[in-house]
């Protein structure tokens, strides 16, 4: 692949990347300076909630489609759009009720708005089609979109708080706003001639799409374990305030962990057309491309732990003295971005959909047990030790499948030789 091809596609998929780091940043100073510390407890555990839905929605669609929607001919790319699509529309109905179930878990910690705001906030980011964006290069154009809307609501947002400051405006503000996203996408990509068709789909269709996400969607399940139930338990067992506390520091790691993971996540579709490849070039490019992201992420990493007081006190309205959580937590970002690397160039490239899965449940299995532990004998200090450890674990076994996988298929060439 040609440098500047390697430029251009991180520079594309960075730029809707940084949007969904400035505007966490901006938004959560403005209400974290407006709410009170359990109300920003509860906004974070609704978010905590939303990943869920959203995963339901998904169903893998943001690995798989792209891959299928590449190997698709061009004349029939507006009826993979329908068929993805409806398969989403159905499954927002299993997630509504997944949604109830949440609520009922959580119901001395919520209301009815509070539920209503985690399930469209959830669906709608599900909805929007990112894999196709991806899948035909133009994840600047999401950029572009997600930046005015989200532009647009933060400053009608930050207005209507300055004369009426309600929980409730920031909940509705925030669904109001993934829903426009979602609309204008649709507008946007019916405008580059791929359309979604109201037709009668069949039931088959639908779930062999669903069957063929399937094993994706097991991963991404076993990785959100790891990465998003942290703040679930911490409410479940601890109070709003201590989910606040845990909160900032959460969203400023999964901020960076976003902005660094730019490079695998770029690069994935140009590294589908490379399978074809001799294997001992593809290994190579595998170990460059972990080595340029682990480069990539040291420095902000390191200014990550310098900044934590001020970003706490400073951006978060919140004591310098929390800043410990973020500390601790810190390096993350720095594994998850090989992570990226190990996980999408070395394994789901090559359709091991499966092996990743199984990475992913062994991660989640031992982060799971460790998490649980520490909540309950450290508090939200062992949520930070333990959000660590399975940032390194994901490293270490993505890792060792890799080198396993490779001198399998080295074997079975050298046996068919």
């Amino acid at each position: 692949m040609k440098q500047n091809s390697i430029v251009t596609a991180v520079t594309k998929f960075l730029s809707y990347r940084i949007v969904n780091l400035l505007f966490p940043f901006l938004s959560i100073s403005l209400i974290s300076n407006k709410l009170t510390i359990d109300n920003l407890g509860v906004f974070f555990l609704c978010q905590g909630l939303s990943i869920w839905v959203a995963l339901v929605v998904d169903f893998g669609f943001i690995r798989h489609a792209v891959v299928a929607y590449k190997q698709t001919i061009r004349k029939k790319r507006s009826i993979f759009f329908t068929n993805v699509l409806s398969s989403q529309i159905i499954l927002t109905f299993l997630a509504t009720a997944f949604a109830v179930i949440l609520y009922f878990l959580y119901a001395d910690k919520l209301n009815i708005y509070d539920f209503l705001f985690f399930l469209t906030y959830g669906a709608f980011n599900g909805l929007v089609p990112k894999w196709y964006f991806q899948a035909s290069g133009n994840m600047h154009r999401l950029a572009l979109i997600e930046c005015i809307v989200r532009l647009s609501f933060f400053l009608g947002l930050l207005g209507v708080l300055h004369f009426y400051n309600s929980f409730l405006i920031v909940e509705l503000f925030y669904s109001l706003m993934v829903i426009s996203i979602f609309a204008i996408s649709i507008i946007f990509i019916a405008n580059k001639g791929i359309h979604f068709k109201v037709t009668l789909i069949k039931l088959s269709e639908i779930k062999a799409y669903l069957a063929d996400s399937l094993a994706v969607f097991y991963s991404r399940i076993a990785g959100n374990i790891y990465l998003n139930l942290n703040i679930l338990v911490i409410g479940y067992v601890l109070t709003p305030k201590e989910v606040a506390i845990y909160g900032v520091a959460e969203k400023v790691v999964k901020a960076m962990s976003t902005i660094l993971t730019s490079f695998g996540e770029a690069l994935f579709p140009t590294i589908i057309k490379k399978q074809s490849s001799d294997s001992f070039k593809l290994k190579a490019l595998l170990l460059k491309n972990s080595l340029i992201a682990s480069l990539i992420s040291i420095v902000p990493c390191i200014l990550l732990f310098l900044l934590a007081a001020p970003i706490y006190s400073i951006l978060f309205n919140s004591p310098s003295e929390n800043a410990y959580v973020l500390k601790l937590m810190a390096l993350s970002p720095l594994f998850y971005s090989i992570s990226s690397v190990l996980s999408l160039h070395g394994l789901v490239s090559r359709g091991l959909y499966k092996v990743e899965f199984h990475c992913q449940v062994f991660v989640a299995l031992v982060g799971f047990c460790t998490l649980y532990v520490a909540i309950i004998y450290f508090g939200i200090t062992g949520a930070a030790y333990s959000y660590l450890l399975a940032s390194f674990l994901s490293v270490l076994v993505l890792l060792v499948a890799n080198v396993i996988t490779r001198k399998a298929r080295t074997s079975t060439l050298e046996t068919v030789d």
